[in-house]
Protein backbone atom coordinates (compact mmCIF):
# COMPACT_ATOMS: atom_id res chain seq x y z
CA UNK A 1 0.00 0.00 0.00
CA UNK A 2 2.70 2.48 1.00
CA UNK A 3 4.61 1.87 -2.22
CA UNK A 4 1.39 2.62 -4.11
CA UNK A 5 0.95 5.86 -2.18
CA UNK A 6 4.50 6.84 -3.04
CA UNK A 7 3.96 6.10 -6.75
CA UNK A 8 0.70 8.06 -6.67
CA UNK A 9 2.35 11.07 -5.04
CA UNK A 10 5.05 10.96 -7.72
CA UNK A 11 2.32 11.12 -10.36
CA UNK A 12 2.60 7.53 -11.61
CA UNK A 13 -1.04 6.55 -11.25
CA UNK A 14 -0.68 3.44 -13.43
CA UNK A 15 2.01 2.02 -11.14
CA UNK A 16 0.09 3.13 -8.06
CA UNK A 17 -3.04 1.39 -9.28
CA UNK A 18 -1.06 -1.79 -9.95
CA UNK A 19 0.47 -1.73 -6.47
CA UNK A 20 -2.88 -1.04 -4.79
CA UNK A 21 -4.50 -3.92 -6.64
CA UNK A 22 -1.63 -6.21 -5.59
CA UNK A 23 -2.71 -5.53 -2.01
CA UNK A 24 -6.35 -6.29 -2.85
CA UNK A 25 -5.51 -9.51 -4.69
CA UNK A 26 -3.09 -10.51 -1.94
CA UNK A 27 -5.81 -10.12 0.66
CA UNK A 28 -8.13 -12.43 -1.23
CA UNK A 29 -5.33 -14.96 -1.84
CA UNK A 30 -4.78 -15.06 1.93
CA UNK A 31 -8.52 -15.29 2.46
CA UNK A 32 -8.75 -18.38 0.24
CA UNK A 33 -5.98 -20.00 2.30
CA UNK A 34 -8.00 -19.23 5.43
CA UNK A 35 -5.66 -16.59 6.78
CA UNK A 36 -7.05 -13.17 5.90
CA UNK A 37 -5.24 -10.34 7.58
CA UNK A 38 -4.79 -6.69 6.94
CA UNK A 39 -8.38 -5.58 6.34
CA UNK A 40 -7.22 -2.04 6.96
CA UNK A 41 -4.65 -2.24 4.16
CA UNK A 42 -7.19 -3.87 1.84
CA UNK A 43 -9.59 -1.02 2.52
CA UNK A 44 -7.02 1.72 1.97
CA UNK A 45 -5.62 0.12 -1.16
CA UNK A 46 -9.04 -0.59 -2.65
CA UNK A 47 -10.40 2.90 -2.00
CA UNK A 48 -7.27 4.49 -3.46
CA UNK A 49 -7.38 2.22 -6.52
CA UNK A 50 -11.07 3.03 -7.00
CA UNK A 51 -10.33 6.75 -6.64
CA UNK A 52 -7.77 6.47 -9.44
CA UNK A 53 -10.40 4.84 -11.67
CA UNK A 54 -12.93 7.51 -10.73
CA UNK A 55 -10.46 10.26 -11.63
CA UNK A 56 -10.16 8.66 -15.06
CA UNK A 57 -13.96 8.37 -15.27
CA UNK A 58 -13.75 4.59 -15.41
CA UNK A 59 -16.90 4.16 -13.35
CA UNK A 60 -17.47 0.44 -13.91
CA UNK A 61 -13.92 -0.38 -12.83
CA UNK A 62 -14.31 1.74 -9.70
CA UNK A 63 -17.58 0.02 -8.83
CA UNK A 64 -15.98 -3.40 -9.28
CA UNK A 65 -13.22 -2.46 -6.85
CA UNK A 66 -15.73 -1.23 -4.29
CA UNK A 67 -17.55 -4.56 -4.70
CA UNK A 68 -14.38 -6.34 -3.61
CA UNK A 69 -14.47 -4.35 -0.35
CA UNK A 70 -18.07 -5.43 0.19
CA UNK A 71 -17.15 -9.02 -0.62
CA UNK A 72 -14.35 -8.91 1.98
CA UNK A 73 -16.94 -7.87 4.59
CA UNK A 74 -14.55 -5.44 6.26
CA UNK A 75 -15.78 -2.54 8.42
CA UNK A 76 -15.61 -0.18 5.40
CA UNK A 77 -18.11 -2.30 3.42
CA UNK A 78 -21.02 0.10 4.12
CA UNK A 79 -18.88 3.00 2.87
CA UNK A 80 -18.09 1.07 -0.30
CA UNK A 81 -21.78 0.30 -0.79
CA UNK A 82 -22.63 4.00 -0.37
CA UNK A 83 -19.93 4.96 -2.86
CA UNK A 84 -21.36 2.53 -5.43
CA UNK A 85 -24.81 4.03 -4.94
CA UNK A 86 -23.46 7.54 -5.38
CA UNK A 87 -21.62 6.62 -8.57
CA UNK A 88 -24.68 4.90 -9.98
CA UNK A 89 -26.90 7.87 -9.16
CA UNK A 90 -24.54 10.50 -10.53
CA UNK A 91 -22.98 8.56 -13.40
CA UNK A 92 -25.92 6.41 -14.44
CA UNK A 93 -25.26 6.44 -18.18
CA UNK A 94 -22.43 3.85 -18.15
CA UNK A 95 -24.72 1.56 -16.14
CA UNK A 96 -27.73 1.97 -18.44
CA UNK A 97 -26.83 -1.23 -20.27
CA UNK A 98 -27.30 -3.15 -16.98
CA UNK A 99 -30.91 -2.02 -16.84
CA UNK A 100 -31.78 -2.55 -20.49
CA UNK A 101 -31.86 -6.31 -19.92
CA UNK A 102 -34.76 -6.02 -17.47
Amino acid sequence: YKMGRCAEKMGDTSKAFELYMDVVYGYFAEWERGEPAGGLWLTRAAFNAAAIKESKEEWRAAVNIYRRVIEADVPAAPDARARIQKIRMEKWLPFLKDYQDW
